[in-house]
Parts: structure tokens; sequence; C-alpha cells
């Protein structure tokens, strides 16, 4: 008995060993064929597409493209153009010290390696779907209500993940401080709470249990508000309009639909034209003064990447096209781009033409994902109001349809602009500064270290 212990034991460890070491070689045949052959010698052959079958991210160059971090091809210098500034006027000059620089390089090497060790796995995909095909043969959950960064599904099929209940405080007296700096200039201040998938009317038995980003987001906007710090609060207008949270979301992913992103701008500018005098045209946004175009299950979203199509389905996938005459001058400089164009020039059709579910994102194609800088100008405007709006990646199929009643839109996502906040609003003299968090992106401590972090608006 013994004997065949030992046996089993060696097999299991054959096994192991057989598996890390294909880990590993896969990791070095992709990185050697990808930044030698492929991009110093441009070699691209049948061996190749065989190689990068199903990672078109990496045969199309983009290997480190990801909606989510934003799709940049222009190194912009943003602390140069909007430096940091002392109260006297005076540039902030702050010098790296060995670690910091130490910790950065490390990062850098981190985030080149990382792909090739996980994403970028020769079969990646088809093994991720045989092990989740396992876990549910086995009747494996995807994760126990007490782990946090997990995927779960609830009830009606809808992915999430759940947050832990966080400190709020820090978050609070940073927008309270903005808001200040903001009104001494003369300027209107706005913060606006967009919805997280779980939903604190809709999922009673799950929100302030097991999830707490609602909790979490009440916390900081009650203190805020207290300090005197105009909150829109469009979880109350779902609710209040009688609409089903989840009927908001992508069932696979934690963003809102295109079209709720459209809604949303709508109340975001009632509010406007109710508190601070604007004159928006709200009727223009109506849904039916859009055509939909339909990608019929086209749409797998981060959190059903995740768990794969062996435990779940696409999504359908919408765009929006008004059906009046529009004209945009459209720049995002991290793209290189600077052009004029109706609203389809607002969509990057390279992630959304091509139905490929694991290696593009059809929501990111929406003003080219995250950016750091994007400005829009309407040239056929029926409000001379200028908007800055700071945002998540909930914003960035809301942007546009702003604009689509607002002289200009300069849309900032600070956890790429390495540039100053202020000294952006100094320049670019907005008639309003709004900004806009998804609730499930709130609390915990702020790194001011790298002028990155969400709330940290220097």
């Amino acid at each position: 008995m013994r004997e065949n212990n030992k046996k089993s034991d060696k097999i299991v460890v054959s096994i192991c060993l057989a598996c890390v070491f294909f880990v590993f070689f896969s990791a070095i045949l992709m990185a050697f064929t990808r930044l030698v052959l492929v991009k110093k010698f441009g070699i691209k052959n049948a061996f190749t597409d065989i190689l990068f079958a199903g990672n078109d991210i990496l045969n199309n160059g983009d290997e480190y493209a990801d909606a989510d971090q934003g799709n940049f091809t222009a190194d912009i210098d943003w602390r140069s153009l909007y430096p940091f500034m002392y109260e006297d006027g005076e540039v902030v000059e702050e010098k790296n010290t060995i670690i910091d620089t130490y910790k950065d390089l490390v990062l850098q090497t981190e985030d080149r390696i990382s792909p090739y060790v996980s994403k970028f796995i020769v079969g990646y995909d088809k093994e991720i779907e045989l092990a989740k095909s396992y876990e549910s043969l086995i009747g494996w959950n995807f994760v126990s209500f007490s782990e946090y960064n997990g995927i779960s599904m609830m009830s009606d099929g809808y992915l999430t993940e759940f947050n832990e209940e966080k400190e709020t405080d820090e978050w609070a007296d940073s927008l309270i401080s903005f808001n200040r700096f903001v009104k001494n200039r003369g300027i209107e201040f706005l913060y606006i709470q967009a919805p997280y998938k779980v939903s604190e009317y809709d999922d009673a038995d799950i929100s302030g249990y097991v999830d707490f980003s609602n909790q979490n987001a009440n916390n900081m906007i009650n203190i805020a508000s207290a300090s005197e710090v105009d909150v829109c609060d469009l979880r109350e207008c779902i609710h209040s309009e009688g609409i089903h949270n989840h009927d908001m979301f992508y069932r696979t992913d934690h963003h809102w639909l295109t079209t709720s992103g459209l809604w949303g701008a709508q109340r975001i500018l009632e509010y406007c034209n109710g508190n601070y005098g604007f004159k928006a045209n709200t009727d223009i946004l109506d849904i039916d003064q859009f055509e939909q175009k339909l990608y019929p299950e086209w749409f797998l979203g981060s959190q059903g990447k995740k768990v794969t199509l062996s435990r779940t389905t696409p999504d359908d996938f919408v765009l929006l096209y008004p059906k009046y005459d529009t004209e945009f001058h459209y720049v995002v400089p991290a793209r290189n781009i600077d052009d004029v164009g109706d609203y389809s020039i607002c969509y990057d059709m390279d992630q959304i033409e091509k139905k490929d579910l694991y290696n593009l994102n059809p929501y990111g194609g929406c003003n080219y994902g995250d950016q750091p800088v994007l400005t829009i100008d309407n040239t056929m405007a029926n409000d001379d109001k200028k908007i800055l709006i700071i945002h998540d990646s909930f914003g960035d199929c809301l942007i546009s349809a702003l604009a689509l009643c607002e002289k200009r839109v300069d849309s900032l996502d600070i956890r790429h602009f390495t540039g100053s906040v202020e000294s952006y609003i100094k320049k670019a003299d907005p008639d309003i500064v709004m900004v806009m968090y998804n609730a499930g992106s709130i609390g915990g401590e702020i790194d001011w270290s790298s002028h990155q972090s969400t709330f940290d608006f220097r």
C-alpha cells in the first residue's frame, strides 16, 4: 500500500512539474517570438499565426493594451504641460528617491513580464475554459461570500464582485477641499454618484451584508454634503424612476450599458439646468432620438472573461447614433487624434467591428476607452457651457452624450493623467467641474505619492 502511495505521489509531482515547465517554456517562447521575431525582425508567418491564435492583441502589436487602463500611442509629459504649483504659483519640484526609482523599475518590469506568464500562455483561453468547466462539473461556486476580489453570480445570472467596508473620511476631505478650490475660482462644482451593479434597493440580501459599495459611497456623500458639496446621486434617480438596477448593467461586466450612459448624461444636465442655470436641450438625449445598432452576443465583459464561456454567455452590445445632425471637433492627445466629424467619430471601431470575445472590449471602444485627456467641441451646441468632468471608466460612454448639448466637454481620467488637475482647471476655465465615480470604487487609502489616485485632485 505504501509503495502504491509513493507511486501516486511521484505521478502527481511529475504532473505538477510538467505544468510548471509548460508555463515557463510558454512564457519564454511567447516573449521571444513577440519581442524579437515579430517586433524586431518583422517576421509573421504560419508559426506566429498558430502561436498567437486567440491572442490578436499580441498579433496586432498592442500587447499591453487594456480597455480599463487605456490604450495610448503617444507618450505625453502631462506634468510639464500642467505642472503642480504651490499656492504662490511656484512650480513644485518633486525628486524621486533611489527607492522610488527602484519601485518604478520593478513595477515596469512586472508589467512587461506578467502578460507572458498569465494571459499570453499558449492556449490560455481554452485552458481557463477547461478549468472553469471542471469547477462547474464538481459544483464549485465562483467565490465564497466572505472572499473579496472574486466573481460571484447573483440569482438572475448577473456577475459581480463584492466590495468590503472601507474608510471614506480621507476621500470626503479631499472632495471637500477640491470643491472649495473650484468654487473659489467662481466655477460651479458637482459630485455625481454613478451606480454599482449591486443595489441597496434591489439587492437587499447582499448590500450591507456581503457588499458594502453603496454604504461606502453613502458615508462619503454624507460627509461631503454636510460641507456644502453638491451631489447628483444617479442611484436615487434609478430607484425613483422604478428601474431595476441590474437592467442598467451588462451581465458579464462591471460597467453600465451604453444606453445607461446616455440616460445618465440626460439626468446630469437636467440637474444642471435646475441648479446652475444651464439651458441644455435635454430632449435631444431621449433614447428615441437615437438609432441603436445592435451587435448580438458581441461582448464578454471583464467578469465574463474571468469565468469564461464555460459558465456564462456574451452580452449584446449597442452603439448609439443621433438621428439629427452633429459635428464635433474631437481631440484625443494620447491617441494622436485631432479631427472633425459627426458623432460616430467618438467610437474606436477597432474594438467593436470584429467579434473577439476574449481579446477585444467593445465598451472600451466608447471614446477610445480610458484616456488621460479628451476634449470635444460641439460646433452645433444649443448651450454655450463648458464642462470639465473627472471620471472613471463609467464616463467613457457618457462624455460624448454630454457634448451633444454643450459647447465643450473636457474629460480627465486622473488614473492616467499625471499632471496637475488644478493647473488644468486654470487653463481650461470651465463653467462647471464635475467628478463622477461608480459606487464600487469608493474608499480606502489615497496614494498621494503617485498623483494618479482617483481622489487626488491637486
